[in-house]
């Protein structure tokens, strides 16, 4: 089966978005199908088509911090719906139509956000005749990451593209299952499918850390990952855990705002260095004493970090979220998790249930496109 999978987000870009599509990608191949990824960048051998985009490296601005938005970047948000990239489909739609008729894929399968991807999808999938999936990792409307999504005319226009758009997809798969509710509200007859995270192969077998130093990190962005994740819990935890532990060290390794920056740097025994590749950061999650996962406050789902933290096997302290964090077994108190791991007066958890590899999930997809 050949499979075109057209994203915003893939390696080499630095970006936690890129997870998702690089691991089902690999899936699929090892599945036997024929994937080309359409992506504004590509790895060195990747079978595919480069677009290009303006901000081809959204995190390299992490060494110094990320500046604030400027008025042009704000007045995108605002006014280009469903989302700023929507200029940057409908420029590449032709390239990556004459690549599609070259390539004459079976199915077109696309995966948000930016939900302005999916009007691209839909567009080729209908100028080939061929299935469209549509594969949501975020939510759109009922939980958004955009701030603009939460004003009442927004949410009525964007309520409505949602409906015309995905009543047009052959599936709809999802990462969770509330979103696969969200999409069925919008598209109640097209089938939709629960499609996990996947999480990464161990990379190698390495014992938990041991020694002086017990070393806690968190990898990923705050509030460039999502706008409500605020930092500021997550440097009050490092200074109550240093205060019973003193030999424990806090890495947190993403793309931070210059000010995030500046207020990491006024706390002892916390060290920031800037974002790495997925493989990288993988790496560093396995050889790591213990893993701090930050949410949003209220969030009702799990950051998609969570995958890959479950892989890594390494015991996994929760800061933030709601009701998901006892259904994954994590710990409710994480300042005294990591006190009680650190000076070994409580054990490690047991392994928490390790998530679905990209070989199972693109298993379950490819099964499902199979019954279209």
């Amino acid at each position: 089966m050949r499979i075109l999978i057209f994203t915003r987000h893939y390696p080499p870009l630095l970006s936690g978005g890129a997870r998702r599509p690089f691991l089902l990608a690999q899936g699929l191949r090892a599945a036997g199908a024929d994937v080309r990824i359409v992506a504004p960048a590509l790895p060195e051998g990747e079978p595919g088509l480069a677009l290009g985009h303006p901000v081809l490296k959204p995190t390299a601005a992490s060494e110094t911090g990320h500046a604030a938005p400027s008025l042009r970047a704000r007045m995108r948000l605002a006014l280009l719906v469903p989302d700023p990239e929507l200029p940057w489909v409908v420029r590449n739609a032709r390239r990556i139509k004459e690549h599609a008729r070259s390539y004459r894929p079976d199915v077109v399968l696309t995966t948000s956000p930016p939900e302005s991807i999916h009007l691209g999808g839909a567009w080729l999938a209908g100028a080939l005749d061929v299935p469209w999936v549509a594969d949501v990792r975020d939510h759109w409307l009922l939980a958004p990451l955009m701030e603009e999504r939460t004003f009442s005319l927004r949410r009525h226009v964007e309520g409505f593209l949602a409906r015309r758009l995905l009543q047009r997809a052959s599936l709809i798969t999802a990462a969770e299952r509330s979103m696969q509710r969200e999409m069925r509200v919008y598209a109640p007859t097209v089938p939709t499918l629960h499609l996990p995270q996947p999480g990464p192969a161990l990379l190698k077998a390495t014992p938990v850390p041991s020694g002086r130093v017990f070393r806690v990190l968190h990898t990923g962005g705050f509030t460039t990952s999502h706008a409500e994740r605020d930092i500021g819990p997550a440097l009050d935890l490092v200074a109550e855990v240093r205060a019973s532990a003193p030999h424990v060290h806090f890495l947190f390794q993403g793309a931070l705002t210059s000010e995030e920056r500046e207020r990491a740097s006024r706390v002892e025994g916390l060290t920031i260095k800037p974002p790495v590749s997925l493989v990288e950061s993988w790496a560093e999650q396995q050889q790591a004493s213990a893993l701090l996962l930050v949410a949003a406050d209220g969030a009702i789902m799990p950051p998609g970090k969570l995958s890959e933290y479950r892989a890594a096997g390494r015991p996994i302290a929760t800061l933030g979220g709601s009701g998901w964090t006892a259904r994954e077994g994590l710990d409710a108190d994480p300042a005294q998790a990591l006190i009680g791991w650190a000076n070994g007066t409580r054990e490690f958890p047991e392994g928490l249930a390790p998530p679905p590899s990209g070989a199972d999930v693109a298993k379950t997809l490819l099964e499902a496109v199979g019954r279209l």
